[in-house]
């Protein structure tokens, strides 16, 4: 996907990201004892993260180290299934569910991090993203 020039990501900042290395990459990935999908790889490689709003949705993809500071705390809290890398700002965080072999992209609330109001997304980066333009927040 060519991030900077893609029509969903038009309004998202990636400027304020320094870069990362495949080390530093791999280094996180066995922190977190998982294989990052090669899509979020490559955006991680491309930009350390971004901020701002993709279609209706706010989307804060946390840089690296974030992850696995994050990842830490919600293994003291019990939710190590999930390795959560996004949130909407607010109140969901998004993550990638460890107990599938795809480690599908799914959703869970801040406020709780429990395993069961963990909702899938997406399959892959590219379909969040498309998943998150398209959501309609005056359903929820």
């Amino acid at each position: 996907m060519d991030y900077k020039n893609n029509e969903y990501l038009k309004e998202l900042d990636f400027s304020s990201q320094h870069p990362i290395t495949v080390d530093e990459l791999n280094k996180i990935e066995i922190a977190v004892g998982i294989s990052f999908p090669q899509q979020y790889k490559e955006f991680m490689l491309f930009s350390n993260g971004a901020v701002g709003e993709v279609g209706n949705s706010c989307l804060s993809i946390w840089e690296l180290e974030d992850v696995q500071e994050f990842y830490e705390d919600c293994c003291e809290g019990g939710l190590t299934d999930i390795v959560l890398f996004a949130s909407d700002g607010a109140k969901t965080g998004y993550g990638f569910d460890k107990r599938k072999i795809d480690t599908p992209i799914v959703s869970v609330p801040l406020d709780s991090l429990e395993i069961d109001y963990v909702e899938f997304c997406a399959n892959n980066l590219d379909d969040f993203i498309i998943y998150l333009y398209n959501y309609n927040w005056d359903e929820d």
